[in-house]
């Protein structure tokens, strides 16, 4: 029988396995002990304090962080958010709170501040100064006249951007966020907790709010056509290393039969059974997508090329080595048979795992 007058189905169903984090707990500690890394566009050692916890009360805010990014500074952005602590995400503004009657009452490591009125809102406070080089420094800025949020147990993100505008406009040097609550008669000193964000679907939102689908169909193969499917995954973390994503799994099987899985990079042949994957955009067969979103993270060398196909069992596809924002990427799956490819319903199962070290 020719592959032309059989069926070859093929599923493909996607598990995921999010925040796998414990691993290198201890060689995270050990490294720490030996040597200090700095990492760019990060603000660290971060802290806020907040004068009074009482809703509704003009208050107070101490802040404290590290610059790490040599640069010319001409604006410093404090934004509040009760959603997010991500740069350049959406944000909802916490009820009640009222952040353009401030004053600065000290100043330290960034100097020659003041309140920019203009470009200044009720959550978004714009601090200028004219533009100067200042490198890694340790930072204090306290504010006044900062009125809390109306409600009760209410925790509020606070986004610290560096900037070289003068008005709080354009893609930030160092950047990091803090996060305090409201509760009665007492001061809060606060700080980000570690997050690692990770969803899969065959389809999924950039910033993991929706994913849709665990199951792919290629349908009836063939000696003279190529198949292929797509997935999809998207990942954030405020690891100081990133994170890393492995994908495992076997090729697809029928039985005891087959298919078998490219070893090194190969394009697609067609009447020759192979199974492959890439995460780029591809023309030859058409099909996938270029990484998406504002961070940091990239495909890696393997599964980077476009029109080249591979798959070995674990390893590793997509990385970060800084703190990120979200990045969406999409998964090609590659199939072609012979001739000689006996039929019958081929499937396999493949699990993405995102690891950070925190």
């Amino acid at each position: 029988m020719t592959a032309k007058s059989s069926r070859v189905v093929m599923q493909i169903k996607l598990t995921q396995l999010v925040r796998a984090v414990s691993v290198v707990l201890l060689i995270i500690i050990l490294v720490t002990l030996n040597f200090q890394k700095v990492y760019a566009a990060e603000l660290t050692s971060r802290s806020i304090r907040v004068e009074s916890s009482l809703i509704n009360e003009i208050n107070q805010h101490s802040f404290t962080f590290n610059t790490n990014t040599s640069a010319s500074i001409g604006s410093l952005v404090l934004e509040y958010c009760t959603n997010l602590p991500f740069y350049n995400s959406p944000c909802t503004a916490p009820t009640g709170l009222i952040a353009n009657t401030a004053s600065i009452a000290a100043q330290s490591g960034i100097t020659g501040l003041s309140v920019s009125v203009p470009n200044t809102t009720i959550n978004r406070l714009v601090l200028t100064r004219a533009n100067s080089v200042i490198g890694a420094t340790v930072v204090n800025l306290v504010l006044s006249n900062i009125t809390n949020q109306s409600n009760e147990n209410d925790s509020v993100y606070v986004r610290i951007s560096t900037l070289t505008s003068n008005d709080g406009s354009g893609v930030p040097i160092d950047f990091g966020a803090v996060v305090y609550t409201t509760t009665i008669g007492v001061g809060v000193d606060g700080y980000v907790p570690p997050y690692l964000t990770f969803c899969v679907g065959v389809t999924v939102s950039l910033d993991c709010s929706d994913a849709e689908g665990s199951l792919m169909t290629l349908g009836e193969l063939s000696s003279t056509s190529a198949k292929t499917t797509t997935n999809q995954f998207s990942a954030a973390t405020n690891d100081p290393t990133g994170y890393n994503v492995f994908m495992s799994g076997g090729t697809m099987t029928s039985g005891n039969e087959i298919i078998p899985a490219l070893s090194a990079n190969t394009g697609s042949i067609t009447g020759t059974s192979q199974f492959g994957v890439n995460l780029r955009l591809n023309n030859s067969p058409s099909a996938g997508a270029n990484v998406s979103g504002a961070g940091t993270a990239v495909v890696t060398a393997n599964y980077g090329t476009a029109n080249s196909f591979r798959y070995v069992n674990g390893e590793l596809i997509a990385q970060s080595t800084l703190p990120t924002e979200f990045n969406r990427f999409t998964v090609t799956f590659l199939v072609n048979v012979s001739n000689s490819q006996r039929p019958g319903v081929y499937a396999s199962s493949f699990t993405y795992t995102a690891v950070a070290s925190f």
